[in-house]
């Protein structure tokens, strides 16, 4: 039944404030990896992102995430799936149960 509810909106009239009028939560700069995924991490307090390449060849990749305060960038193989765990003292690849590689 969670997983089904419908968004919720709420909206705001313009105040006074320290963030831009417009600007981005998350970045990457190659044509061929798309962010497909994000969400609060399971067993730490950072980030997961899912992203993977779509043309079916290598790409090169810089992600930022300007409010994490993290810039990185990451290779990619022909349509490879990467998971990354975004926290604001570092970012690391994972599996899909998000487990560092380094972990298993």
């Amino acid at each position: 039944d969670e997983l089904n509810s419908p968004m919720l909106c709420s909206f705001h009239s313009q105040h006074q404030g320290t963030r831009p009028s417009c600007d981005s939560f998350v970045s990457a700069d190659a044509d061929n990896v798309i962010v497909t995924a994000m969400k609060i991490a399971e067993d730490s307090d950072g980030i997961v992102m899912r992203c993977f390449e779509t043309h079916g060849k290598s790409a090169k990749c810089t992600f930022e995430l300007p409010l994490a305060g993290q810039k990185w960038e990451a290779r990619f193989g022909p349509c490879e799936i990467k998971t990354f765990l975004v926290t604001e003292e570092e970012v690391v690849e994972t599996d899909l149960l998000e487990l560092r590689f380094t972990d298993q």
